[in-house]
């Protein structure tokens, strides 16, 4: 439980820093995030669009594409908002 707090704290100050179009430090606490939680599923989407900012693409495909295959198993998250980054 301590490991799923510490990426999710990651993951929102990487929403706030986003907010503040402070993308450089807003990748690093996603990449943060991603190293406590991979398979992350908003955490992935936010990192690729973030890395479609930096036009890092390849990385960016990376995440986007985790986060449609963690949203198409799961049946109550849309996968649609990650398939329309990829596209």
């Amino acid at each position: 439980a301590e490991v799923a707090f510490e990426a999710l704290s990651h993951h929102i100050m990487a929403q706030r820093l986003a907010r503040e179009n402070n993308i450089d430090a807003a990748i690093i606490a996603c990449r943060d995030a991603h190293e406590l939680d991979p398979d992350n599923m908003p955490n992935n989407y936010l990192l690729g669009n973030l890395l479609i900012r930096k036009n890092e693409l390849d990385e960016a495909i990376v995440h986007l594409t985790e986060a449609f295959e963690d949203a198409l198993e799961d049946s109550e998250v849309s996968s649609a908002p990650a398939q329309a980054a990829l596209a």
